[in-house]
């Protein structure tokens, strides 16, 4: 597939991936406050299959059903595909242990290894449809409103700015913790910037460096 090609509307499969890759960024904290409750709207799934080869990777926006719920029910799903691949053409990097449980035994992972993934192809609602317009058009207005959250969380001085307190998420033992205007007004005064604070930022729970900072009320 030709990633410069448009092949959604004006969206090429790179944009595609571009924008999904940044409504996951920000998945798992929708429900703390930014900017607004559209996002509950949708869900992002990320599912790996390590059985054989190639490993294969995808990430998925869910449209929510009337119910509340994603799935067989959900009005429309947009996603990416990514497969492992030898030598150097390659998009990132992660470390997976191939799975060997089978339908009659659950066995033992094997041992993790790096393994190089590749953008594929992606999946959308068949063009021209009612469907794929809704999708195409939701899908865009959660770019734009992540868009926001990058920007307003690109330096220290702009989420003072914007207003925002500062959720942290230990990825290592999933503790949170909120930094409020205040704290940030006082780090930004005494010089620091956002890389240095985030360097600096230990858990309290585990002890590792391991945060990820997202905007929050």
């Amino acid at each position: 597939m030709n990633e410069e090609e448009r092949i959604w509307g004006d969206l090429t499969l790179r944009q595609i991936e571009e924008i999904i890759q940044r409504c996951y960024r920000y998945s798992g904290f929708v429900y703390e406050g930014f900017p607004d409750l559209y996002v509950q709207q949708f869900f992002i799934t990320k599912s790996v299959d390590t059985d054989g080869y190639p490993f294969e990777i995808d990430i998925t926006v869910y449209k929510r059903g009337p119910s509340g719920n994603f799935g067989a029910e959900s009005p429309w799903r947009v996603g990416i595909h990514y497969e492992s691949v030898q030598g150097d053409d390659f998009d990132f990097i992660e470390r997976h242990a191939r799975s060997t449980t089978t339908a009659y035994k659950m066995g033992r992972p094997g041992t993790p290894e790096e393994v190089k993934f590749k953008l594929k192809r992606c999946n959308y609602p068949l063009a021209s449809s009612k469907l794929s317009e809704e999708a195409y058009r939701e899908l865009l207005a959660l770019n734009d409103h992540y868009k926001r959250a990058d920007e307003a969380t690109s330096s220290l001085g702009a989420w003072v700015d914007s207003g925002f307190n500062m959720g942290v998420y230990c990825r290592g033992c999933s503790t949170r913790r909120q930094l409020d205007q205040a704290a940030l007004e006082q780090l930004r005064g005494i010089g620091h910037s956002l890389e240095s604070l985030k360097n600096r930022l230990v858990c309290h729970s585990c002890g590792k460096k391991n945060a990820f900072t997202y905007p929050t009320r």
